[in-house]
């Protein structure tokens, strides 16, 4: 039976989903207590027990992947960064690695505007100030308001919403 490690923190919450599909393929799970990423101590424990990994950004050094050989086949990232993988070692080895293309894509995205606006219109500023007791207007810049008007709130929500349901197709 092909033994496989899981240790995405992102995939183990719902693992139960994918148990079906596995044990159709002959694949006996190994589910990894993990927070946010293994250490190479922490991956050690498993060394040579599992035939493929399902990983986050566990720390694949070139040790661990010694340890796991030559019983290691292939590391399935979930996500695309594999920067935490040794490749090196991973192609001496004959290990294969494949990434999880678009994982994180639209959460990224999110994050991504959510920062270009903060930064923008400084809101990390404002917030600031408003905390201590002290509101100033602090000027910002915005690509679509040249000149200076006054909108009513639900015109400035709305436009909000058009805003992102334009780039996300709803909201």
């Amino acid at each position: 039976m092909t033994s496989v490690l899981v240790s995405a923190p992102y995939i183990l919450p719902v693992i139960e989903r994918f148990r079906t599909f596995f044990s159709q393929k002959n694949v006996e799970l190994i589910l990894a207590k993990v927070e946010e990423r293994l250490s190479e101590a922490e991956l050690m424990q498993y060394a040579g027990q599992f035939d493929g990994l399902i990983c986050g950004d566990d720390r694949l050094t070139e040790r661990v992947l010694e340890a796991c050989a030559p019983r290691l086949k292939a590391i399935s990232k979930w996500g695309t960064g594999i920067d935490s993988i040794d490749q090196v070692a991973a192609a001496r080895l004959g290990v294969q690695i494949f990434r999880t293309p678009n994982a994180f894509t639209l959460p990224v995205a999110d994050s991504v505007l959510g920062y270009m606006l903060s930064f923008v219109r400084r809101l990390t500023w404002m917030d600031k100030d408003i905390k201590r007791g002290k509101w100033e207007k602090i000027p910002g810049k915005s690509k679509t308001c040249k000149k200076k008007r006054k909108v009513k709130s639900v015109y400035t929500v709305k436009s909000a919403s058009e805003k992102l349901e334009n780039q996300t197709g709803n909201l």
